[in-house]
């Protein structure tokens, strides 16, 4: 797909800008999409809103076969959508809900600078005419690197399947050693030997991936039900290639062959000690996802937890309250002078709101946690423990000052700008926040109004406060004043920092006269309830935890293997050293004291590398997920040990 960005010409009416694109595209024969977000029931979809001059315009299989839509129609991932008859779409993997929508629809919209989509053969024909008919129509450069982040994405999920194909298949041929230099001795060639390799391992190569595709088909044919034919299309070619590039490494891994001619060979004594040397360079890269994924499920296993124990706490204060959304599709917020513009519209849609529905802005970003698990900005930076929040918010999470009363409106002193702060803080007087906040450039005095230390501070945000269940510790509370923005921008404030009171089942509808009166329609096109918006986060974090899990799995197999495969190697390397050690009576330090030796160097590698990750990489890292790798390491080596020295001794025993 290609994105566009079209302008609406001046004093031209929603209504006629719409015909006028939907008759260019049935003209052309192609069709066009605008993108946004609400909710239904509750539940955040995406819509797609296109024309119907096509039959595949997304890469998806739909109910009836075809893309187009009457005007009474939609497709959808949920059963119903209002009173359209609802059509299945049958790719039901994709991450979002969505539905597709009649093009017309979007006329509710200003549409004054919006993106569109449309497909990529048909982007130039469409520009033209457009400029022919007097708009001012652009292309829309795309993320240069979303490619980059989704081969990223592959190449972490893909490279532990293949990563533990390759060991396989170079332990195959080193283990195989001594047969092949036999083979060569008796006067066959590398190439003869090869061959009779890739007629002997390439069909069980063929097996195997069949066999695996076959039950990864049944399961998905039971979960997606109708979205079974749309994922072996997406699917199939990505397997055929992944069974090439499997052939391509049993070739390559083949190579090994040629080097197999020492006699050393024949005693099984060449490859063994590289062979360990490869696993345990295979197994600190392993232990390093390993860690990162487990560590970013317990991160967000704690998120999921505090989100959720919050929206409970909250609920009854927040009953009714709808919070603003902005639709970062849409071309108007980075359009020319369109930044300033929108924040004026925002300044008015404030002050229409404020006083008629109860308008509460609380701003607590400085309380969002980092990814790197440092705490939050406030937690980590001096003097930065600060909300900003407006009188509205005392109606909602009222605060007693030290003796007991509530802080009302008869506190504040309009002709300065007002602080609430914890008695904890006493030494913050009107002179110290003024030095303090000099970013604010202040231009009049401040009054300072002590509350009660540990007062219950709450964020009343799913994003927010995630380590104390959406609790501040004593923060500063900066009353908003319209006549001074402390953060330069109002956009960040109506964005999902601004709760309105609604009485309705369909807060949109209800909001949408004063969103529509100051221009944001194409803006905020979303007023999910603040109930809403917690499960919306917490569907995200779940969302996420699973991703990880899934991913840490895999890795964490394959660490497994590679252990297990550690501790072989390294018995039969040192069996006889290993078997006379014990019949003489020597404890298990003793005996394995160089396994434990090299184990530990691999483990502070890890160690070092995943300090690196987090300091510099900004990536996630849970200490005791790394003790519990350490500690498998050991247990496992001491449990396995006893049944391999007991299995050498017998061999030594029998003389073998």
């Amino acid at each position: 797909m290609q994105k566009i960005k079209i302008e609406k010409k001046d004093n031209q009416s929603a209504e006629q800008f719409v015909a006028d694109l939907e008759n260019l595209c049935k003209e052309l024969g192609c069709d066009i999409s605008y993108t946004t977000y609400g909710n239904i029931d509750g539940e955040r979809l995406q819509f797609l809103y296109k024309t119907s001059n096509t039959d595949d315009f997304y890469n998806i299989t739909v109910e009836g076969g075809t893309q187009r839509l009457e005007k009474n129609q939609c497709f959808s991932s949920k059963e119903a959508i209002g009173e359209y008859e609802t059509k299945a779409i049958n790719g039901l993997w994709l991450n979002d809900n969505f539905a597709i929508m009649n093009f017309d629809l979007i006329a509710k919209y200003s549409l004054n600078d919006a993106t569109y989509s449309v497909k990529g053969d048909t982007a130039e024909d469409i520009l033209s005419v457009l400029g022919s008919k007097g708009y001012n129509v652009n292309f829309v450069d795309e993320n240069l690197y979303a490619p980059l982040q989704d081969i990223g994405m592959y190449f972490r999920t893909g490279i532990i399947p293949f990563a533990i194909m390759i060991v396989c298949f170079v332990f195959y041929f080193l283990f195989n050693g001594k047969s092949t230099t036999l083979k060569k001795m008796d006067g066959y060639s590398s190439s003869q030997i090869r061959m009779e390799e890739y007629r002997r391992n390439l069909p069980r190569l063929l097996f195997v991936f069949l066999a695996i595709q076959i039950i990864n088909y049944v399961i998905i044919a039971v979960v997606l039900k109708n979205g079974f034919i749309d994922y072996f299309i997406n699917t199939i070619s990505a397997i055929a290639i992944a069974f090439l590039l499997s052939v391509l490494i049993f070739i390559f891994c083949s190579s090994i062959i040629s080097f197999q001619k020492n006699v050393a060979y024949i005693k099984g004594k060449s490859h063994k000690k590289l062979s360990l040397t490869t696993l345990l360079v295979l197994k600190i890269v392993f232990s390093i996802f390993v860690i990162i994924n487990l560590s970013y499920v317990i991160m967000f296993s704690i998120y999921a937890y505090s989100s959720y124990n919050c929206s409970v706490r909250i609920a009854e204060a927040t009953n009714g309250y709808a919070q603003l959304s902005m639709n970062s599709q849409s071309g108007d917020i980075f359009s020319d002078g369109g930044f300033n513009s929108i924040t004026e519209k925002c300044f008015e849609l404030y002050d229409d709101t404020v006083d008629k529905l109860d308008g509460v802005l609380l701003y607590t970003e400085n309380y969002g946690q980092s990814i790197s698990n440092d705490g939050t900005f406030a937690e980590s930076t001096r003097y930065a423990n600060y909300i900003t929040a407006n009188e509205n918010y005392l109606k909602i999470n009222p605060i007693c000052k030290p003796n007991g009363e509530y802080i009302t409106d008869e506190d504040f002193d309009d002709s300065k700008y007002n602080f609430l702060v914890s008695e904890k803080d006493g030494y913050y007087t009107p002179e110290t926040i003024l030095t303090l906040r000099e970013d604010c450039d202040l231009d009049k005095d401040v009054n300072v109004i002590f509350y009660k230390a540990d007062s219950e501070i709450n964020t009343f945000s799913s994003q927010n406060g995630l380590t104390s269940n959406g609790k501040l510790d004593n923060p500063m509370i900066e009353i908003y004043t319209p006549d001074k923005d402390f953060y330069g921008n109002i956009m960040s404030y109506v964005a999902g920092h601004y709760f309105i009171k609604t009485t309705t089942d369909n807060p949109y509808e209800e909001l949408f006269p004063y969103i529509k009166k100051v221009g944001l329609d194409n803006i905020l096109t979303d007023t999910p309830l603040v109930s809403t918006a917690f499960l919306n986060t917490l569907e995200m974090f779940s969302r996420i935890i699973f991703e990880c899990i899934v991913t840490a799995m895999l890795y964490l197999i394959g660490c497994i293997v590679l252990t297990l495969f550690c501790i072989k190697n390294y018995f039969l390397i040192y069996k006889d050293v290993i078997s006379v050690k014990k019949l003489n009576g020597y404890n298990l330090w003793s005996i394995h004291k160089m396994y434990f030796v090299l184990i530990g160097i691999v483990n502070l590698l890890v160690l070092i590398i995943a300090l690196y990750n987090k300091y510099v990489n900004m990536e996630q890292f849970n200490p005791y997920v790394y003790i519990g790798i350490v500690a498998a390491d050991i247990i496992g080596f001491v449990l396995i040990s006893k049944t391999y020295t007991r299995k050498n001794i017998l061999e030594i025993l029998k003389g073998n």
